[in-house]
């Protein structure tokens, strides 16, 4: 009996070892007790092709349509036989320029599209990049919690209007059924870039949805190089057993063997800290709060860009810039009766790759409140003064 107790023991014993090391490989999320999903895929191939990809990845959107999740993407293509492939690129800066030493290489630009065609010779790997036109002095925007209709939609022309080269958008598009379709049609046709952080939304809810942020938007965890300035998107769309485990661990990792940390811009759903005092409505864990701070002190992260909260807020905490600009949804517009109220960031990087912010009005037209998402805040204008009851009237006649 002995040797059978003991038989059991060190089963369970190895059985658990196993499930710690895969958890800790693939990081274990919760809430919604779940392994992290794999990322987009690296390389591909498919009937005689073999696609290479860096900071790009062929997407679920359409047939032979790559996505990129940076401003300098590249691809490596090799074919089995003589052949002409033809793909479109999306999510380029239109004054982003093709990269090739290959002769017979094309592309049609419309907006943050192109379309690549590429003529392939057996067994000869073609490679193709692109430059971002902006390697200092450029503009970004920033915001988050826009949900994935008519709100989004602004957002995107608004960084658009103030003369952003892309948009960093912090997370939580989706809020009911067809958002999710509706924010991928418009990301994939915005007026400028966008690198997209994953919400808590986007994430889980009712049920797992991840999936779609997988196919269709990105990684969880990324950062690239614009010049001197390095811009980080770390997930905290929910919290990981252990804090260091997963790809965003194994992404800080390796980001730190580098021997000298460049100034980064860190982007991610969740703040470090709620400034209302009237919840807990932050990244959600003592410990995965401290271990993000020492993570971006490591990493040479001055500043934290986050969302979740739905309200405008800069404040110091632990050392750290926290801007949250969670307003995408410009709610608090109507209930403060103040068009100017709600918030986008601004970056602006100058020749030393040095980063000031400012912070620019909304400004959303009462027409993209135009969506069931509004009915409950018309709900508690109308118990209001005079002039809510004025703004409920104006939302009705725009939505007519």
């Amino acid at each position: 009996m002995t040797r059978l107790i003991s038989r059991r023991t060190l089963l369970s014993t190895a059985i658990a070892a196993s499930v710690g090391g895969y958890a800790y490989h693939r990081g274990l999320r919760y809430p919604t007790l779940s392994l992290e999903p794999r990322g987009p895929l690296t390389s591909f191939d498919h009937a005689g092709l073999s696609w290479q990809f860096t900071d790009c990845f062929k997407t679920a959107h359409k047939e032979f349509t790559v996505r990129a999740y940076a401003p300098e993407p590249k691809i490596t293509l090799r074919a089995a036989t003589d052949t002409v492939v033809q793909f479109t690129f999306n999510n380029l800066s239109i004054e982003s320029s093709l990269q090739s030493e290959h002769a017979e290489i094309s592309e049609q630009i419309d907006g943050i599209n192109r379309v690549v065609t590429v003529n392939l010779k057996a067994n000869q790997p073609v490679h193709i990049e692109w430059a971002f036109a902006h390697s200092s002095d450029y503009t970004f925007a920033s915001i988050g919690d826009s949900g994935g209709a008519g709100e989004l939609s602004w957002c995107l022309q608004r960084a658009h209007q103030l003369g952003a080269q892309f948009l960093l958008h912090l997370g939580d598009f989706y809020y009911q059924e067809g958002d999710y379709e509706s924010a991928i049609d418009l990301f994939y046709n915005a007026p400028l870039p966008c690198y997209v952080a994953i919400g808590n939304h986007d994430f889980h809810d009712g049920g797992l949805l991840h999936s779609q942020f997988t196919d269709y938007i990105g990684p969880f965890n990324h950062a690239f190089m614009i010049g001197s300035t390095r811009f980080l998107n770390l997930d905290t769309a929910a919290n990981f057993l252990p804090r260091s485990s997963g790809k965003r661990g194994r992404l800080v990792k390796t980001l730190l063997t580098q021997s000298e940390q460049p100034l980064t811009v860190a982007y991610s759903h969740k703040p470090l800290h709620d400034p209302t005092g009237e919840s807990t409505h932050d990244i959600g864990h003592e410990g995965e709060r401290d271990w993000l701070i020492s993570t971006l002190k490591a990493l040479n992260a001055p500043t934290l860009l986050s969302g979740h909260i739905h309200i405008f807020d800069r404040s110091e905490f632990a050392g750290i810039d926290n801007i949250i600009v969670g307003q995408g949804l410009g709610h608090q517009d109507l209930l403060t009766n103040d068009v100017a109220y709600s918030k986008m960031a601004i970056g602006h990087v100058d020749a030393q790759g040095h980063v000031d912010y400012s912070f620019e009005s909304l400004n959303m037209p009462m027409i993209q409140h135009c969506h069931p998402r509004i009915e409950p805040v018309k709900a508690s204008l109308r118990n209001g003064s005079d002039a809510r009851a004025k703004t409920v009237a104006l939302i009705d006649k725009a939505c007519v």
